[in-house]
């Protein structure tokens, strides 16, 4: 146990956490102490912690290979936040001496959507409006990740597609189609791009966004990507997500919005595949979802 931290896992994470502690509270005169998990779903690979005087926070750590794009999206972050993006505030940031990184930021009050409808998915669109223009990372553009990944690794994601069963291979039929003419020339490049923009990662009070959480892949592009990745959520009501297609076109265009949203279901779907201790019978159930949200976008977004 780490001061009064109740549950955390236990073992090798368990002392990667104690050595994150050891670096961040190294300076501290009053230390910081794991006091639990979020709740909901929110953060992944978070916890909260407390200091004496009532100071609360989260503190996230990643292993070596993300930690550089941890620590390099703080300026980023600083940036969108000087604009009046919802995103909360680094307290702390920094490396331990294995390399593990560790982000500790202040925790606002909110919690995460279990489901999507047409009042809380125009909470939504209002907070992806504010992302309009602030281009905090020029060096890291989502739109060329986005072409790159459906020019030369194409094949790849639609293989792993492929072996999901029959809703896997007409998934890829759909996503061949929302890929089609792609051309990126005239897609807005100067927006922000959280990245992951799922109802998971917006915390909210009373239907009003508090925090947009686990921000550390933003870059610049079209917001285009963020709607697609809040498209593939589960559970949205049909007319939110008529409303969602409709901002995001307006966003982004019909060609980009398509374009990430093939992208963004062919990654998940990969991710589904692969995942450690799925059952074929989950694997087939999300598949098939994965695929009636696709078809629905393609038919919402063709010409």
């Amino acid at each position: 146990m780490i001061g009064q931290q109740g549950d955390v896992t236990n073992g090798s994470e368990q002392e990667r956490l104690e050595q994150v502690l050891k670096t961040i509270n190294a300076d501290e005169r009053w230390p910081w102490f794991i006091t639990g998990h979020p709740k909901g779903g929110e953060q992944g690979g978070a916890w909260y912690v407390e200091a004496s005087r009532g100071r609360t926070a989260v503190l996230k750590i990643s292993g070596p290979s993300w930690a550089t794009q941890m620590l390099h999206a703080g300026p980023a972050v600083a940036l969108v936040r000087r604009a009046g993006y919802p995103t909360p505030a680094w307290i702390k940031s920094g490396r331990t001496a294995d390399g593990t990184g560790y982000l500790l930021q202040e925790r606002v009050p909110g919690a995460a959507l279990a489901s999507v409808d047409v009042g809380s998915a125009k909470a939504l669109v209002a907070t992806l409006a504010m992302q309009e223009g602030l281009d905090p990372g020029p060096e890291r553009n989502w739109n060329d990740f986005v072409v790159g990944q459906l020019t030369r690794n194409m094949d790849s994601l639609c293989s792993a597609a492929s072996t999901a069963g029959p809703s896997g291979k007409h998934l890829v039929d759909v996503c061949w189609r929302l890929a089609g003419d792609l051309d990126a020339r005239d897609w807005p490049r100067s927006d922000m791009v959280h990245g992951d923009f799922r109802p998971a990662n917006v915390l909210l009070v009373n239907a009003a966004v508090t925090g947009v959480v686990d921000v550390e892949a933003i870059g610049s592009g079209t917001r285009a990507f963020d709607f697609a990745t809040l498209l593939s959520y589960g559970p949205i009501d049909v007319g939110a997500v008529e409303l969602l297609v409709t901002a995001g076109i307006s966003a982004g265009g019909r060609q980009a919005l398509r374009a990430c949203a093939a992208l963004v279901f062919l990654d998940l779907i990969r991710f589904v595949v692969g995942r450690h201790g799925a059952t074929s019978e989950h694997t087939a159930a999300e598949t098939a979802q994965l695929l009636e949200r696709a078809a629905m976008i393609d038919t919402l977004t063709s010409a």
